[in-house]
């Protein structure tokens, strides 16, 4: 199989640049945003809060194309801090980052925002970042477990809190509001897992004028009272989803992914380096853009070869999302391959150490869950009927999986693909899948 394809926008970077549009002084300019799914569910939540967004937006840009168009331009004006007040109720839908960052910006506004979501959502933890919440002068509650439906109130004062570092996004929420409060606030995370996410979140906070004082990962001190500037920035493809078609060439043939950049922050960009690891070959090439990526020719196409793969040990601590297509290129490599650091992988959507396990055992994969990731060794894949647990990536590994088993493989529950990479299954056929999507499951 071979071919080209976009790379869509970044979840990671979309969702922050809603949020801080919302927060900024004056309107932003958002170029080439995700707007399915997980980026719908946080461009809802900031207007809900009070943010303005100028022109159609579910019209004009939602539905399976809307991951391969370029040219999307979201105009969104801020609040400059100053939150709608009253009582709101914000459905995040299956979108965990939504319900972190913008429960942060929820503890800036006088009123309760209520937070709830779909059954993946109400599984999720979230105490600890509303116990943190708690401790810099926010009010909050959540349903017994420390799941959703939860609450949040204002107002956020400062002073010094821990935070469980294993999910980054907690510690996310808490800097972006934190410039905002009425105090200095100490975050301290303990033991931060999916670092590069988080550097991510200071490095927008820096651009658009914020202070925070760090010993990264340990400690940062963000100074109160501070503004966030309006910003015309483009959203950058996602390397998260990109590494479902980077592996497909890895073991399929030779695919090429546009619209990528080398020096993003996004941790999955290492998906690179395991596959080099492995033995894949890996060619950049600038990307022609015309000037109009407006980062002055930095976006780049990546293209991944098939050649002899061999087993590799992957510590997955920043980059555990990676771990559902790893463990099935792993499949494919000579000996075993050592997925580890991702006991966090268990608190996504799904437990995705346990259902990748199960899954690609149902492929007739020789796979074993640890503690904290998996163990692969080389195994010849075989169709059979397996279920994404309507987990987006857990859908997308084991249809890249049906790509190498021999005779056909039936998904089940294959929509949630959408949630990230709405032209997914399109990409597939592009470079020579056979792919039927119906309303119930996908096969090859």
């Amino acid at each position: 199989m071979q071919g080209s394809v976009i790379a869509p926008p970044s979840k990671s970077h979309t969702i922050r640049a809603f949020v801080l549009a919302s927060l900024a002084d004056g309107e932003s300019i958002i170029r080439n945003p995700l707007l399915d799914g997980d980026g719908a569910s946080a461009l809802k939540a900031c207007q809900a809060l009070g943010a303005i967004v100028d022109g159609p937006v579910a019209a004009s840009v939602s539905g399976s194309r809307a991951a391969e168009r370029a040219g999307t331009i979201i105009r969104l004006k801020g609040t400059n801090s100053a939150l709608v007040d009253g009582n709101v109720s914000i459905d995040v839908g299956n979108s965990g980052t939504t319900l972190t960052l913008v429960s942060g910006i929820a503890a800036l506004r006088r009123g309760i925002t209520r937070f709830d979501g779909d059954a993946s959502i109400r599984r999720r933890p979230v105490k600890s970042l509303l116990d943190a919440l708690f401790a810099l002068g926010a009010s909050t509650s959540c349903n017994p477990g420390g799941v959703c439906p939860c609450t949040v109130a204002g107002t956020l004062r400062g002073g010094m809190t821990t935070v469980d570092g294993s999910n980054s996004q907690f510690t996310s929420s808490l800097l972006i509001a934190s410039a905002l409060g009425r105090g200095d606030a100490i975050i301290l995370p303990e033991h931060l897992r999916e670092q590069p996410y988080v550097r991510m979140t200071l490095a927008w906070m820096r651009e658009l004028g914020a202070v925070v004082h760090d010993d990264f990962p340990i400690r940062f001190h963000v100074p109160g009272g501070q503004r966030y500037q309006a910003f015309d920035k483009t959203v950058p493809g996602d390397w998260s989803s990109a590494a479902f078609a980077l592996c497909a060439g890895a073991l399929t043939g030779t695919v090429t992914v546009t619209g990528l950049y080398p020096d993003d922050a996004q941790g999955d960009k290492a998906i690179l380096d395991v596959l080099r690891q492995m033995g894949s070959r890996v060619d950049w090439a600038r990307q022609d853009t015309g000037g109009k990526d407006g980062t002055e020719g930095g976006c780049r196409n990546v293209t991944v070869s098939k050649t002899a793969l061999r087993g590799v040990c992957v510590n997955l601590s920043d980059t555990p999302d990676l771990l559902p297509i790893l463990a099935v290129v792993a499949t494919q490599a000579e000996g075993e391959t050592i997925l580890y650091g991702c006991a966090h992988a268990r608190s996504k959507e799904t437990d995705r150490i346990a259902v990748m396990a199960k899954e690609l055992a149902l492929l007739g994969a020789d796979i074993e869950a640890t503690a904290d990731g998996l163990r692969v060794r080389r195994s010849q894949l075989r169709g059979a009927m397996v279920h994404s647990h309507a987990d987006h990536r857990v859908a997308m590994a084991l249809s890249v999986a049906g790509l190498v088993a021999a005779d056909e493989t039936i998904i089940a529950d294959v929509g949630c693909a959408s949630i990230t990479y709405p032209g997914f299954y399109r990409m597939l056929e592009r470079i020579g899948a056979k792919v039927s999507v119906t309303q119930e499951r996908v096969s090859r």
